[in-house]
């Protein structure tokens, strides 16, 4: 069994020390980090945190391949251990939460067999050492159109990750694409107001949004989900704006790329000088001297207003 990777300890923000919810509590892990994965409690919406590698210019990802992970994992100048440490760190975010977002236009980044699972196996032995936490993460795909959605993708076809579609446009019938899937019979369609259990959710779901943005992650939270990663760069951007993202974890590599290529809000409209998200380090990790990896706190977060200490 492979050991995980220790990253140095460069920051601990004393703010963290008041945090008493512990998702992954590990000896292994707690090692790895230098200290306890400790995270807030928040009460009326679930713990919703993002996760990124980027290029020290913003970049998620190279010219010639324009998949999130290509950062680390397909950077031919990395070592072996760099490339591990950057998705221990997604998979470390991954193995505490009870639920993934991605975005659609991330699926067709990446390959067809794409799904948010967790690969390293000591993160998935604590993970199924956690009674709030289920086998296998659930994942979110946000969309607008399902006619755009590729029924090819292992996400809508497997038999073991329980998937939500949420669909932020009206749902008056399934398209073709999704209709003609070998196993579409397995899909459960309902309204996002009328979901009051999670009891209600078969393996694969279509879940019209006819709430806000809001009264979604409150929902999210009645039926359990109390921790969400995001790793949509688009719904990033979207969860800034609404004030609703607790933190950003930001993995940097040494790497300039430059030009015109994705990267977190490239489509999207940019902040002002006078209303614009800030953050706040809580730690900062390295290995070598050419990867940093950040946990930071959104400071204009409904939760974390601004010069205000978090308390319990």
């Amino acid at each position: 069994m492979n050991m995980l990777i220790k990253l140095n300890l460069l920051l601990s923000n004393p703010i963290i020390q008041t945090y008493s919810h512990a998702p992954l509590n590990s000896p292994i892990l707690n090692e790895c980090l230098g200290l306890n994965l400790t995270i807030p409690s928040i009460v009326d919406i679930p713990f919703l945190f993002s996760c990124f590698a980027l290029s020290i210019d913003g970049k998620l990802c190279y010219r010639n391949n324009p998949s999130g992970f290509s950062i680390a994992s397909s950077n031919h100048h990395a070592t072996d251990t760099e490339r591990k440490a950057d998705l221990q760190t997604l998979m470390i975010a991954r193995s505490m939460s009870n639920a993934v977002i991605l975005g659609s236009d991330s699926l067709h980044s990446e390959k067809k067999t794409y799904i948010s699972e967790i690969t390293i196996p000591e993160l998935s032995n604590l993970r199924t050492s956690n009674k709030s936490l289920s086998k296998n993460l659930w994942n979110i795909l946000i969309c607008r159109n399902l006619s755009k959605i590729d029924g090819s993708y292992s996400l809508f076809n497997d038999t073991k990750t329980p998937l939500i579609i949420c669909c932020f446009n009206q749902v008056n019938s399934i398209p073709d694409n999704l209709s003609n899937l070998d196993n579409f019979d397995i899909f459960k369609v309902l309204k996002l107001s009328n979901l009051h259990s999670i009891k209600q959710l078969g393996l694969k779901n279509i879940l019209e949004v006819d709430v806000g943005t809001k009264k979604m992650f409150q929902i999210f939270k009645q039926i359990g989900f109390n921790i969400i990663l995001n790793e949509s760069p688009f719904f990033h951007h979207l969860l800034l704006e609404k004030k609703l993202l607790h933190e950003i974890w930001l993995n940097y590599a040494c790497s300039y790329i430059g030009g015109n290529i994705n990267s977190l809000g490239y489509k999207q409209n940019s902040f002002s000088t006078v209303d614009h998200p800030d953050t706040e380090i809580l730690t900062l990790h390295h290995l070598n001297y050419n990867f940093l990896y950040s946990r930071q706190r959104v400071l204009n977060s409904t939760h974390h207003p601004r010069h205000v200490t978090l308390l319990e």
